[in-house]
């Protein structure tokens, strides 16, 4: 590792773009899977998003020149974010719309089937989030959903992160999104 291209989770700048390179729910496939309710277009979705390694949207974002990652991991969307504007000393927004989801998640969450694992997440972090008026609990709830190799958060300057979402879609991330900014 070239120790002058660490990108840490402490240098999102205020007008970076935050990209996701993976859809979220891991957690709550896993979770529907284990009481019987996943659909095997889910599972299916699951594990090919648990095989995508990072490495490419890591070798991206170190030549774009991000400011912050993090990967996406047990401590939730919310969690890592949390962390990653507390370490920078920014806030975040995150738009609801913009959201990756994996195959059925949203379907699952609507009918309540949630990892135990939500709740620890939220008591962990949860103070650090502002919730608008027009979101509901239940969406809340999937944005704490703790990931199985998930994807890498990235903070990005605003001019170059359409350039590298190109980038990551052309490298085969087809569900990379901006998914808000700092």
């Amino acid at each position: 590792i070239d120790k002058d291209k660490v990108i840490t989770n402490d240098g999102a700048c205020v007008g970076d773009v935050l990209i996701l390179t993976k859809p979220l729910g891991t957690g709550i496939i896993s979770f529907a899977s284990q009481i019987n309710k996943a659909s095997q277009a889910s599972l299916e979705a699951a594990a090919r998003s648990m095989t995508t390694l990072n490495k490419t949207a890591a070798e991206l974002m170190v030549r774009f020149g991000a400011h912050a990652a993090t990967d996406v991991t047990g401590f939730s969307l919310m969690g890592h974010l949390s962390e990653m504007a507390l370490r920078s000393g920014v806030d975040v927004e995150i738009i609801w719309d913009k959201l990756p989801w994996l195959e059925g998640v949203l379907d699952y969450a609507a009918a309540s089937i949630l990892p135990g694992a939500i709740e620890r997440n939220k008591d962990s972090c949860g103070h650090a989030v502002a919730v608008g008026p027009d979101v509901s609990e239940a969406m809340v709830d999937v944005c704490f959903d703790p990931q199985t190799s998930g994807g890498l958060l990235i903070a990005v300057e605003a001019a170059k992160s359409q350039k590298l979402l190109e980038k990551l879609h052309k490298s085969g991330l087809k569900d990379a999104a901006v998914i808000g900014h700092v």
